[in-house]
Formats: C-alpha cells, structure tokens, sequence
C-alpha cells in the first residue's frame, strides 16, 4: 500500500505544479553497413517480407510499404527513408495495400495474423471473443491512425501473392477481394461494405482486384481455385446490375509444374485501347507458368517468357506491375527466383530483362543482402546462363513504377528492404533508409555483450543468422553461416567473454529446429554440431546460450540440453534443457517441465549435473511459459511469463516460499488449488487489446535488481501491447513501449551491462531505451535523466527550493540551500545572498554601481577600456570610462567630406567610393562613343564605354574605318579652271570629296588663263592661238568667207529703218574666227567706196570650214538720198579673219529704190 500512496502524492505535486517533461524515446539500431555510413546515410536492413508497396498517385513524394509481419511503413522523400506507422493497427502485417487516387491520406490495407480469425468477432475487451485483428484497415490521415473498418480473414497465401486486394472506382467507391466473403463493395468510403452476390466466387480466395483504367464499371479479378474446371480470370460489371463472366479460358487448363498441378493469375495489368471500339490488352502473371498476354479483351492468352525462367524451373511468377506512364513497360517478380530482380521489359513483354545490377555499389553486402554485387553484364532477354545472378533471393517483391516517371519504381529486394530504378529496371540501389526488421531472436540470449569491449555486440537474428557490431551499434556485419535444413535462423547465441576471444556459440536452423554452431574465427568459418563428421547431432529447439560468467579457465558454455568445457568443441548432453543460469554463480543453472499446464523450475548447482526442484509447481492455468530470468544477486528469486497470465515469481519473503501471480488488478496466490487475488491494485500490467495478459520476454537489470522488464507477444491474434518494466522487483509496472507503440510486440529484451541500455528485437528491428529515460526511483514523477537525486521524492525540478535545508529541493545549482545564489559563499559573509554576482570575492569589473565585491566601493575594479567611433575618415579612438554607475565614451569622430577616388570613406557613412562616376571617351572617327566609369577601391573602372565598329572607309570627310585617318584612299582629285572654261589645269590639283569652286575634274586645259583654248575649244585658222590644246590640228589651214546671199528690201523711204538680210559662208578647209558684216549706203552704183555710208553690222560667229551663218540687221536709209542707189554688204569688213588670196568675195551690193 505504501507504494501507491506515494504515487497518489507524486501525482499530485505534478498537478500543483504543472511540470511537464519530454516523453522518453526508443531508438532505431538499424543494421547499418560501413558502406551506408560512408554515403552518410541511416540504414534499414529490412529482414522482413514486403508484401504491398505504392506510390500515393497523387503524390509521388509520398508512398506505403506493407509487411507481413511490421504492419505499414511510410515515405515522405520519394522512398529514400521510411517511418513506422502502425498505430491502431492490430494485425501483424498486411497482404496488400491501396492508396486512394487523390488523397495521398487515405489507404487501405489487408490486415493479416499468424491466426486468421474464421468468425465474426468484436473487439470489445472481452478474452473471450476479442480474438481477431485480421481485417481491412483504413487510414485518413497519413497512416497516423488505423482503425479496422471490417473483420474479415486474409491469409498468408505465399507463392500466390502478387495482387492487390482493394481497387478504387471513385473518391468514395472501393472494391475489396477478400479469402472468405468474396468481393466487397464500400460506397462511403470504406465505412461501411456490402458484399456483392457473386455465387460463382463464394468462398474462393481473391487474389486480385483491377478496376479498368477507363471504366470504372468493369473489374477484373482473379481467384484461387482447387478444380481446373474452376475458372481463373473473371470480368464483372457493375453497372446498376452485375453481371460476372469468366475469361481467359485457355489458362484454366495451363499445367506448368507439379508443385501446383492447378495453376492460378497472382496479378492483372490492363493496358485500355486507345480505340474504346477495340479489344484491351490483358497480363496476368500465371505462377509456374510464367505471363500471359492477351490482346482481346481476355478472351485468349498467350505466354509472354522470352527472356524469363522456364517453366521447368520451379519459379512462380507473383508481382506483375505496368507504368501508369509508358504501358509497354512491365515488371514481374519470381518466387525462389534466386537471382537479380525483378525482370523487366520496355516493350511489352515481348523481350524480358533480368537487372544488370542489383544492389548497386554492395551497400548491403555486410549484412549479407544482397544478388548482383559485381555489377556483371547481363543480355537481354536474358540467357538461360545469366538468370542466376551472385547471392540471390528466396522471397518475391513488389514492384510500384513511379505515377509520372517510367523510368522509377521501387522495389523489394527479395522482400527485404526497398531498392529503386532510375533507368527503368536495369539497375537498382538500394532506397531503404529507416526501415528496419532484423529480428533479434526470441530471448535475453539473442544479444550477447562482450563483457572486456563495450562496442562489441552481437545480435542473433530469425532467418538471417547472426551480427556483430565493433562500434557500439553504429555499423555492423553479418557473420555467414552455413545452413542447416536450408535455413539460417539463429534464435541465441553467446560471445566468449574471454579477452580478445574470436568465439561465439549459436544454434542455426529453422524456427523450431536448430544445431549447435561454433566459431573460432569470428564467423569466417564455423563448425555444426549436426551428426556428420564425428559431431554430436545436436538437434532441437534452442531458446537460451551462455557462456560461464566467472571461471573462464573452465570454457563452460551452456546451449540448451548440452555443455561444453572446452567453448564449443566437444559437447556433453545434459538431463535436462537449460533456460537460464546465475549470472551471480555460473554453475547454478535453471530447467523447466510443464506437464498438464503446471510447470516445475529445476535448478543444479553443479552446471547441470544433478537438479533439484525446490519450488514446487508454478499453476499456470492454461497458459505455457515463455522465458525466465532470475535476479542477479538472489538465486532463488525467479521471474517467469506464461502465454495468459501475466508474470509470476517465486518470492522468498512469501511466508512460506510460493509463486505469487501478478496480473492486472492486483497480486495472486495459488490457494486451495486456484489462483486467488489476496491483494487488489492496479499494478501496471495492463491487458491488451485482445483482452490477455499474455507475456513472452523476462529480464532482471544486471545492474539494477529491482529493475525488470517484460515483453508483452500475442502473434497469434496480432498485435501486443509492448514493453513493460517495474522498478519495484515486479510489484508494480508501467507501460514503456513510448514512441514505439501503442500496438507493439518485442520478441527479445537484453540490457547492455556497459550503460544500461535495454535492448529489443522486434519485427520492426532492433531498438534500445536509456534506462534513465524513464526509471524514477523516488516515484516522483521525474525520471532519472531529469532528477538531481532520484532517491528523494521532494527533490526533483517540479520543487520549489526551500533555504538552508540542506538540500537542493529544484535540482538548480543556482538556488542551493544556504548559499541561495549559489555563488559559494554563505549568507554570512555575503552582503546580498540572492545574486550569484555579488559576494565577498567577486570581481566588481562591471560599471552598474553595484558593490560586486561588498568592499563598500562600487566598481572600484573597472578598468577603462578603449573604444573606437566613427567609420571610414571620421574613424577616431577614446575610452569607455565609469562616472557614477553609468559608461561615458569619450571618442568623438571626425567630419564627413565629400567622397572622392581614393579608396577612403571620406563621408563617413560606411560605404567607400560610393556613387562617383565620371564621363569617358573611346574610339576614333565614326567609331569615337561616350561612356561612365564608376570608382571602386580607389581606382577608376568599370568603363562603360564601348567604341563602334569600324566601317569602309568613304569619301565623306569622316574617319569610317577609325584609322584617324580621313577619307584615306577615296578622295577625288580636282584640276583648277582659272579662266572657267571648265577645263583644267594639270599642273595645278586639289583633292576633295565634292568638287570645290574653280575647280574641275579633268586637267586637259593647255592654257588656263585664256578661256577661249581648251580641248571643247574649235581651232581657229590664222589666230596664233593652239585652240583646242590639239597640237595636230593647224592654225594655217585656209579660210574664205563670202556673202552667198544678200536680200534688201526696195524700193524704201528716205529716213525709213529697213531689214537687210545676208548669208554668210565659210568656203574654206579651215575654221574661221569671229568676224562681223557690215553695211554701207553706196551711191556710186554699187562698188564699196570709202565715203559710202556706214548703215551697221552684225557679228558672225566662228565658221566651220563649209558652214554658213545668216542673220538680218536693221539700218537706217539715210534722208535726202537720190533714188537710184545699192546698199553694200562686207563680210569680214575688219579683216580679222586672214583668207589669203580669197578676200575679194567677201562683198555684197544689192540696189535700192528711194522714194
């Protein structure tokens, strides 16, 4: 009763007040290899089956993995770790799984047990009918929560796993293959399920569940069959009616193997016509038989294995998976397929691949996980001779092709551990980090700690053999060992505790049958116990190895019904089967017989050589017993577990000696032949979700008697209740299964005598808690982790310090006892006892005004320490200085100045050079541009000037080619015309692009200065002149003016103006010069005479030779004249035309009557 008042008490102190801590926490020991470790990655060894896997469609950052015996696992990252979400799920593992199309939230799983239930049951907590955890589970919200939304059995079907169970047809329409109630159907998403009548399928297994890809009315399935008459593929619509076809009919009578003489379709791939009009595609995987096409709807079928194993290979193809991206890309997985997998096709399933690699990089090699570590070439489709791959696998995998890329999936390798593609199925690297499941056997002798090396250890493993670690768990290696009947299970073992000892004892087989196994070598090479080679035949069931703990001289081991005195080499069979020893004494061992549910404890002094039975019969009703430990300084306190009533103990301070019985509500005695409770409590030890107390593991703290932890195992329904542990020699128990449950099963629990760590192996792997986590010694509510002294209920961080009690009440080194600041010095002689700052020797360094070391000055230590104020120029130094409690700074900056160019912050605002620019100039001629250059650390730079681009140069008085040269090369040359008879001088030049006034462009004038020479000039006879500057043209050649034709108008009045009009010719070779015709007034008949009168004249141009010129002039007849007279024209009358010997033509007379 004590007990639980000062829990009453404690819990009350936590209400008042209101401390809260963080809730301890398992954690994950995965099997990491030193490869893992060197690419900074967690691990994940897997080691269990994975039997479902999909990416979230809507999400392929998200995807769920189920397994058959560690429920669902959860990726947020692509697949590239994993978590554990398995809350609320009760079943052991799962068959299949399906997430909903749109809510990466919703899925359903099909919940399985090592004993599916056969009949309805509630979940009510009554022992009774409270049996079943085999079902459907649905989460909403990300796997955190499950709940079974219908009890239905689903069973283990091995080699005809592949399909899915669950197919949606809508946001809330779900189809579920069930094994005993036919195909379900759930409308409100998955809160209620009608079964659909479908009598052709009652009571046969569906295996698999595919909605068309385009119509949502049309469902595949396939189903288990016994009778080849039997069909193996079905079409139903369910569209108002349903209407359910067989197809596929030339598969029912497929015979492949003997091992399955009626051959069923594990799993459908549908492939829809793009043509609604025209016939789907259908694969089914056929088991032995291979795959199976059709491309009619599924009304015939053709095998597809080119490439594949044949037939006569005895492997069963399961998983068949199709990209929802590229339909031509295919997987399939083979049961026993013992090579790299799976195969692969790209063009729909014409060609099968196997993987060129496997495990890419041999990341799981250490732990022995792996096919195809060599990286080795293999041809596709594949050879007979290369589908065999190195290492190989026994289990099938699923496969999920990535929701938009059909070059990604994620597989399982063998079932193990998720590995992925990224090149559409060639290679494959293993993608498992976080997800966990090596199974630490089945007792406290599956871990062995090597008592001279803390970081060795070694784990025994279910299947997989053992491991041993050298860095205290960081990285291991497994220790292959040979076989026995095929498998390598090693359920215990033991390290040899002698110094630098390379030997290690197990017992390798099955699950239920083992031999002896013995390393010298730490695991390079061992030696079976199993009848060949003048061995003993060891066979049997082993469930506890140990070594001798204290004279090692003896090399006593002890594995089951045999012993050893030289570690292993030879063994002695014993009486009786040892499950426990002494650690306080190794020769006091422990057996037990149970006959008619009442079980005897044996014990021998002697390491087996004679028993005794000195505590009676433990009357465990019902129940087996599933492990005992005793305590580590008393050899006759006992604890021991049974399969329905919780723990028992064989108590010494019992009056008389007697096994007491600790179950839920209270303490037990076996009293007039039943158990009767003689003391009512809750002690802790809660029932399951089953309604049981049904408990597997047994441990004592080698450290810490009083501790005792216990496993809870009900693997037969489903899911326990975890890990308990009692700090109170099993009296009382409270729940630490923490972040690991609610719903958890260990299947061994051994503490690591180094830092007493409680170790677990589990289904969902190995997982340790720091006892300090969670142990509270004083029951007050605080574990020892957090409490300052565990053994005290009023000390603890939840309290409120009480002065000078002499204890530190709140665990604060801060508020302790008499020395309340916990600055060392007693209220006495400290001046103010609630500062930690303040006391006798207390450096008073600080300017507050405070008297730090109560010498009666303030701040008498302050030392002045320099300062600087000020940035850039303005940068100036002075002293922080201590007036009155308060700092002066005594530094004063300087001026800001205006920024210039010299790497200096001249105006002082922290930036240097900032905003100056200045123009600049680049290029020559036409190329000449302007741009800014900005000042960075004092230089000019940064020049934002860039020239044109040269061009050809022109003739335009600009530098086109940027040469600083101007119209180099192109100019026109010009000849000065000084007489501006557009001709010009060669002797005078200029060159120009436009041509300059006075100037021409051809220089053919021979005489500049006269306008009337130049080469458009007409030479012109007798002048002394080179006319047109042609030197063969002559100046001598003769003229001969004459008046062809002279016409004057008669008669005429005295006075009167007349027009005379003449013809003048040039009859001559030569060209004639300018002359002028005058006219005279004769009255002598007709002969020029000199008195004649002047009338006037006309001007006659030059004359080519034979040309004439014609022309009228006006003149005036004189008055007073006589009647009868001529009127006379001379040609030439100055002479300035020289004609030779031809002037005598050169006049004209015509008479004239006057009035």
């Amino acid at each position: 009763m004590f007990k639980r008042i000062v829990f009453v008490v404690v819990g009350l102190l936590l209400m008042i007040t209101g401390v809260a801590y963080a809730q301890p926490s398992w954690t994950q020991v995965p099997l990491r290899t030193a490869a893992l470790e060197a690419l900074g990655m967690s691990g994940g060894e897997g080691m269990q089956i994975i039997r479902g896997i999909s990416y979230a469609p809507s999400d392929s950052n998200i995807l769920y993995l189920v397994v058959d015996v560690s429920q669902v696992w959860k990726s947020v990252d692509g697949g590239n770790s994993w978590q554990m979400k398995h809350k609320g799920f009760l079943a052991n593992g799962g068959l299949s799984l399906a997430v909903h199309p749109s809510d990466p939230n919703i899925v359903f799983v099909a919940g399985t047990s090592f004993q599916p239930s056969t009949t309805t049951c509630s979940m009510d907590g009554n022992p009774t009918v409270s049996k079943c955890a085999d079902g459907i589970y649905r989460t909403t919200d990300g796997g955190e929560n499950w709940v079974m939304v219908k009890q239905t059995p689903f069973y283990n079907i091995g080699r005809k796993a592949g399909g899915v169970n669950f197919a949606f047809a809508g946001a809330n329409t779900i189809y579920a293959g069930t094994h005993t109630e036919g195909l379900l159907k759930s409308t409100d998403g998955g809160n209620t399920w009608q079964i659909l009548n479908l009598p052709d399928i009652t009571g046969r297994k569906i295996l698999d569940v595919k909605i068309h890809p385009q119509n949502s009315s049309i469902i595949f399935l396939s189903v288990d069959r016994s009778l080849l008459s039997e069909p193996v593929l079905y079409k139903l619509t369910d569209n108002e009616a349903l209407t359910l076809t067989s197809i596929g009919s030339s598969l029912n009578s497929l015979s492949c193997n003997a091992q399955e003489t009626v051959p069923v379709a594990r799993a459908i791939a549908i492939k829809p016509n793009p043509n609604p009009e025209n016939p789907d595609i259908i694969y089914v995987s056929m088991g032995f038989c291979g795959v199976y096409k059709s491309t009619d709807g599924g009304i015939t079928f053709t095998a597809k294995n080119n490439g594949l194993f044949p037939v006569n290979w005895s492997k069963a193809a399961t998983y068949f998976a199709m990209s929802p991206v590229n339909l031509d890309y295919l997987y399939v997985d083979f049961h026993e397929h013992g090579s790299n997998h799976p195969y692969y096709t790209h063009n729909g399933g014409e060609n099968w691949c196997v993987p060129s690699v496997t495990d890419s990089g041999g990341l799981m090699y250490d732990i022995g996980l792996y096919t195809n570590i060599n990286n080795t070439p293999i041809t596709c489709p594949s050879s007979l001779n290369n589908t065999v791959g190195v290492g190989g696998s026994f289990y099938h995998g699923p496969i999920a092709p990535h929701p938009t890329d059909e070059n990604i999936a994620i597989s399982s390798l063998g079932g193990n551990y998720p590995q992925k593609t990224t090149n559409g199925g060639d290679t494959w690297t293993y993608s498992g980090d976080g997800y966990s499941g090596g199974r630490a056997g089945i007792g406290a002798t599956s871990f062995s700690w090597d008592p001279n090396n803390q970081n060795r250890f070694a784990l025994f493993l279910i299947d997989y053999g053992p491991a041993i670690t050298k860095d205290e768990g960081n990285t291991f290696k497994a220790l292959p060992i040979p076989r026995y009947t095929n498998v390598e299970t090693t359920p215990v073992g033991a390290i040899d505790p002698t110094l630098n000892s390379q030997v290690i004892v197990t017992a390798v087989g099955g699950w239920t049958e083992q031999v002896i196994a013995v390393t010298q070598d730490e695991g390079q090479t061992w030696t079976l116990m199993d009848g060949t080679n003048g061995k003993p035949d060891t066979k049997g069931n082993y469930n506890f190895i140990a070594f001798h703990p204290q004279d090692l001289s003896k090399n006593i081991v002890y594995a089951g019904k045999y012993k050893s005195s030289d570690k292993g080499n030879t063994w002695t069979l014993l009486d009786k089967k040892i499950i426990a020893m002494f650690q306080g004494n190794g020769d006091i061992v422990y057996a037990s017989a149970t006959v008619n549910y009442k079980t005897t404890i044996y014990k021998s002094t002697d390491g087996g050589s004679t028993w005794t039975a000195p505590y009676g019969e433990v009357s465990n009703g019902s129940s087996g017993i599933g492990e005992i430990a005793i305590a580590p300084i008393d050899q006759d306190r006992i604890y021991l577990t049974t399969s329905w009533n919780g723990v028992f103990i064989w108590d010494t301070n019992q009056s008389p000696p007697q096994w007491i019985n600790i179950r839920d509500d209270g303490l037990y005695k076996w009293i007039s032949n039943r158990w009767t409770k003689v003391i009512s409590y809750e002690t802790g030890l809660s029932r399951d979700r089953f309604g049981t107390l049904s408990t597997r593991n047994i441990i004592v703290d080698p450290t810490e008697p009083n501790v005792v932890y216990a496993g809870r195992l009900i693997n037969f329904y489903g899911e326990a209740n975890g890990i308990f542990a009692s700090q109170d020699y099993g009296n009382t128990w409270k729940n630490i299964t923490y972040n690991l449950g609610p719903e958890f099963t260990p299947w061994a629990i051994s503490v690591n005598p180094h830092n007493e760590r409680v170790y677990i192996g589990s289904s969902l792997g190995t997982w340790y808690l720091e006892k300090a986590s969670w142990y509270d010694g004083d029951n007050d509510g605080y574990p020892k982790k957090t409490d300052c002294n565990d053994t005290d209920p009023l000390v603890n961080p939840g309290m409120t310090e009480v002065p000078y009690n002499g204890k530190d009440d709140d665990c604060n080194p801060a508020t302790k006892d008499d020395d309340l600041d916990g600055d060392g010095y007693l209220i006495a002689t400290d001046c103010n006892d609630n500062d930690s700052t303040i006391y006798p020797t207390a450096p008073d360094i600080i300017c507050d005004g405070v008297d730090n070391n109560c010498d009666g000055t303030p701040d008498d230590g302050y030392a002045p320490t320099p300062t600087t104020c000020g940035i850039g120029a303005c940068a100036s130094t002075g002293q922080l200085i201590c007036i009155n409690g308060s700092t002066q700074d005594t530094c004063t900056p300087g001026i800001p100045q205006s920024e210039v160019c010299d790497g200096l912050d001249n105006n002082c605002d922290g930036q240097t050079d900032e905003n100056l620019t200045r123009p600049t100039t680049c290029g020559v001629g036409a190329c000449a541009s302007t741009g800014i250059e900005t000042c960075s650390a004092g230089t000019w730079g940064n020049n934002t000037c860039v020239p044109g681009q040269p061009q050809t140069e022109v003739c335009d008085n600009v530098d086109n080619n940027c040469d600083e040269l101007v119209d180099e090369g192109v100019l026109n040359t010009y000849y000065q015309d000084a007489d501006n008879d557009g001709y010009g001088n060669a002797l005078v030049s200029t060159q120009a692009c436009t041509q300059p006034g006075g100037y021409v462009t051809n220089s053919t004038d021979c005489n500049d200065n006269d306008a009337s020479i130049n080469p458009g000039a007409i030479e012109i006879s007798f002048n002394g002149k080179n006319d047109d500057c042609n030197e063969a043209t002559s100046d001598t050649t003769p003229v001969d003016l004459y008046i062809s034709s002279f016409i004057v108008p008669s008669p005429a009045n005295a006075g009167q103006s007349i027009v005379v009009s003449d013809v003048t010719n040039n009859s001559g070779p030569g060209n004639a010069g300018p002359s002028t015709i005058k006219f005279y007034f004769s009255t002598n008949g007709g002969s020029y005479d000199p008195e004649d009168i002047y009338l006037g004249s006309r001007a006659v141009p030059v004359l080519l030779a034979g040309a004439s010129n014609s022309g009228g002039t006006s003149v005036t007849i004189p008055a007073g004249t006589p009647p009868n007279n001529h009127i006379i024209a001379i040609a030439d009358a100055d002479n300035v035309v020289p004609e030779g010997s031809n002037e005598t033509n050169n006049k004209g007379s015509k008479p004239i009557r006057i009035n």
